[in-house]
């Protein structure tokens, strides 16, 4: 076998009470991140990075981000919902950005912000429930979609 590093990353949600894994309410998101390296055998290396709950947000109107969000859950039961990004300028570089819609009804529209595109694109829409992006910003005036 050829030798390298072979990496598994799992993101969920904590529940407040303790470890196991639980809904996008009352706790922090996670990701696992096991990196096995081939040359060692596949030994695991475990690593675990946590997104405070101060970054994650519940909105149902339309809204614009102002840059410390990381993670927003859109409530579109009341009607369609316009997420505006902010400013891709003023967004870490390759941070990830989760916009997740969570309700069946109406559509999610991700917008750029003026001058900004997503893949080239001034925005996105999302009809069905539990579809949303994970954006990276790209550069100052891109975000790129990973999913």
């Amino acid at each position: 076998m050829v030798g390298g590093v072979v990496t598994r990353v799992i993101d969920g949600w904590l529940n407040t009470g303790g470890s196991d894994i639980g809904t996008p309410t009352g706790g922090d998101v996670w990701r696992q991140v096991i990196t096995y390296n081939t040359d060692n055998g596949f030994r695991p290396e475990l690593q675990s990075v946590y997104v405070q709950s101060d970054t994650i947000q519940t909105v149902n109107a339309n809204t614009t981000l102002t840059g410390v969000e990381r993670v927003v859950y859109v409530d579109t039961d009341g009607g369609n919902v316009d997420i505006t990004l902010c400013d891709a300028a003023d967004f870490p570089a390759w941070e990830r950005l989760v916009i997740q819609k969570i309700a069946a009804g109406h559509t999610m529209t991700i917008i750029a912000a003026s001058g900004d595109t997503i893949n080239g694109v001034g925005s996105m829409a999302f009809a069905n429930q539990w579809h949303g992006a994970t954006l990276l910003k790209k550069s100052n005036n891109e975000w790129t979609f990973v999913k």
